[in-house]
C-alpha cells in the first residue's frame, strides 16, 4: 500500500490556503499548513513527512525566497514549487537561486495545481 504524501502549503494568505488545502485533500494528498516562512522552516525541520512544499513569496517573518533557500540546505531532494502573483522575470530568477522545482504564477487553476504537484509526486 503507497503512502499518503504530505505537502507543507507555505501561504500567509487565509483565502488561498483553503482553496489550496480543498484541492490537495480532495486528490488525497495530506496537507500541512505555515502562515509564514519561519513557521515553514520550523515545521520542515521537526516533520520527517514532508513529500513536497508549496511555497508562496511574499510572506512575513521570513519570505519565501529565504525560506525555500534553508529548507534546500536541510534537504536539497525536497521539490519546491514557489507560487506567486508575480510573474516578473526577477522574482523567476530568484526563486531559481533559491533551488526551488518550479515557479507558477496565482492565480492558479486547480487542474493546474494538481498537476504539477503530481508530475514531483506520482
Amino acid at each position: 500500500m503507497q503512502k499518503t504524501k504530505t505537502i507543507l502549503v507555505a501561504e500567509n494568505d487565509l483565502y488561498i490556503y483553503t482553496f489550496y488545502n480543498e484541492v490537495l485533500t480532495a486528490a488525497g494528498y495530506n496537507v500541512v499548513w505555515a502562515e509564514d516562512g519561519k513557521k515553514a522552516i520550523n515545521i520542515f525541520e521537526n516533520r520527517d513527512d514532508i513529500d513536497l512544499v508549496l511555497m508562496d513569496i511574499e510572506m512575513p517573518i521570513i519570505d519565501g525566497y529565504q525560506a525555500t533557500a534553508k529548507i534546500k540546505e536541510i534537504n536539497s531532494e525536497i521539490p519546491v514549487i514557489i507560487l506567486t502573483a508575480y510573474d516578473l522575470r526577477s522574482a523567476k530568477e530568484t526563486a531559481e537561486k533559491a533551488n526551488c522545482n518550479l515557479f507558477l504564477t496565482k492565480p492558479i487553476r486547480s487542474k493546474d495545481l494538481l498537476s504539477s504537484v503530481s508530475e514531483f509526486l506520482d
